[in-house]
């Protein structure tokens, strides 16, 4: 008795979830593949949130200005240091930047979706 309960009870989820499929209406699943790192769990992503950012040689204010960048920018995180002032500063490939100047993220994904909102909110 109890196995025909399972069964019915079985039979009735996978009869909603079937019909709950509808194949004019389903995205197709893609994987998005263009940034290999995006989800590896070592690897973190920064936004630059401040209008104009300069990299720097070293992790220091008085340090060499190298290139800029801007608001909205996604980094990916190469390395950080905690100065003696302790302030702390992010490697990039283009050099070092402030925490300040920064938000750091744990995933691609979750930086490009803050992204979109940051750009939102300057609209």
């Amino acid at each position: 008795m109890k196995r025909k309960h399972f069964f019915i009870a079985a039979a009735g989820i996978l009869f909603l979830i079937l019909s709950s499929c509808n194949k004019s209406n389903d995205m197709p699943i893609t994987l998005d593949n263009s940034e290999p790192l995006a989800l590896a769990p070592d690897v973190s992503w920064a936004v630059v949130n401040v209008s104009y950012a300069v990299f720097r040689t070293k992790p220091e204010w008085s340090a060499e200005s190298r290139e800029n960048s801007r608001k909205g920018e996604i980094l990916q995180v190469k390395g950080n240091f905690l100065n003696n002032e302790k302030d702390i500063w992010y490697l990039f490939d283009k050099g070092w930047l402030p925490a300040e100047s920064i938000t750091i993220y744990n995933n691609r994904y979750k930086a490009v979706n803050a992204v979109k909102k940051l750009m939102e909110n300057n609209n």
